[in-house]
């Protein structure tokens, strides 16, 4: 595999494939981060179409990690209305070891007014957070900010 993947590349420096065969948005990422105060980036973050944004979802999520970053909020405040779009990435993380990274997705990027439209399997996964952490997740409060989060739904009598 290795062998192929030195071959490829040194075809690929030789010939590059032309910018026509890449889907515009593939070419121009622009709109992602290269470093925690790339202002720049937000920029032209806030100018994408989230149709072109969703494909890199994970990557801007990264920059979520840590909400003090300079371009965290920002990023935040673009994903939060297509929070039920990235319920399965969403529910990667809350599935993963970084409780502070839970913590803010939980706390910056799920809405309210969306808990009745997510998925299934990420409203299990903030119950469980919720109601039975794991040691990490209670002594990094992320069970607290689940909770609250989930406090805010009362599906009600159907009309």
């Amino acid at each position: 595999m290795l062998a192929f993947d030195c071959w490829f590349l040194v075809l690929y420096t030789l010939y590059p494939l032309p910018s026509t065969f890449y889907p515009q948005h593939y070419t121009n990422m622009n709109f992602i981060p290269k470093h925690k105060s790339d202002l720049e980036a937000i920029e032209v973050l806030r100018e994408t179409d989230f149709s072109v944004a969703k494909e890199f979802a994970m990557d801007l999520l990264e920059w979520v990690q840590d909400i003090n970053w300079p371009v965290a909020t920002s990023i935040a405040a673009y994903l939060s209305p297509h929070s039920v779009e990235l319920s399965e990435d969403i529910t990667e993380i809350l599935k993963g070891n970084d409780q502070m990274w839970k913590y803010w997705v939980i706390n910056h990027i799920l809405d309210n007014d969306f808990l009745g439209d997510y998925p299934i399997y990420l409203t299990e996964e903030l119950e469980r957070i919720a109601y039975y952490p794991s040691y990490s997740e209670w002594e990094d409060e992320v069970d607290e900010a689940a909770q609250y989060f989930l406090e805010f739904f009362d599906p009600g009598p159907d009309d």
